[in-house]
């Protein structure tokens, strides 16, 4: 069965909302799963967004919108400027026009890089516990 034969069989089940309109099925994570996988395997997106797009999958948001999660800043950007294709084919494929995305980032922790005499000697001691024990044996000596 292909996809839009299971989009058309959702559709049938719900009633409408004017007469003469088509139905349109709610948007579950598991649809929009297959519409991505299908998206990313047969369309001509262009290399420059496939690329952006591979490593991502959007998840569904409570008001309907797609929501990217990631941890480079400069994503939004770029798939500001690429957009257009994937959004026209979601938009055709779930019979939803005003169908948008969000970017989230998420913040990333870095380790901080010791500075501090002390605060080198106890990274180095956490990679070297046998560091401590030549210190006890030099007590007189300042790291």
């Amino acid at each position: 069965m292909s996809l839009k034969e299971e989009v058309s069989a959702i559709t049938t089940n719900l009633p409408t909302a004017a007469p003469g309109k088509k139905a349109v099925p709610d948007l579950t994570q598991e649809l929009l799963d297959k519409l991505w996988q299908r998206m990313m395997n047969e369309v001509d997106l262009g290399s420059d967004l496939k690329q952006l797009l591979a490593d991502t999958k959007p998840q569904i948001t409570p008001d309907g919108a797609l929501e990217f999660e990631t941890s480079d800043m400069f994503f939004e950007r770029k798939l500001r400027a690429l957009h257009m294709p994937m959004l026209n084919y979601l938009r055709n494929e779930t019979a939803r026009p005003h169908l948008d995305y969000k970017v989230r980032i998420r913040a990333v922790d870095f380790d901080s890089k010791p500075y501090l005499p002390h605060d080198k000697f106890e990274a180095m001691a956490k990679t070297n516990p046998t560091l401590l024990q030549l210190r006890s044996i030099f007590n007189e000596l300042k790291y």
